[in-house]
């Protein structure tokens, strides 16, 4: 099977206080992975997580193995 999903990572700066140390950041990225269901309790899926936009991070490719287990 094929598997997208799509994660998000946010931060924002304090409203209250003292000046932040790093600016508030933002980014969204897509997994394309392939996805094996060797049994309908276990589930695995090896991909690539590939940047879509941001703003203030650094733009990488990380591969990614994820494991479901469902009860």
């Amino acid at each position: 099977m094929f598997l997208l999903e799509v994660l998000s990572n946010w931060s924002a700066g304090r409203m209250i206080g003292p000046k932040a140390n790093q600016s508030p950041q933002a980014l969204i990225r897509s997994l394309p992975a392939l996805e094996f269901l060797p049994t309908i309790w276990f589930q695995l899926a090896a991909g690539d997580q590939v940047p879509l936009f941001g703003k203030n991070t650094q733009h990488s490719y990380t591969p990614r193995l994820n494991c479901f287990f469902s009860f």
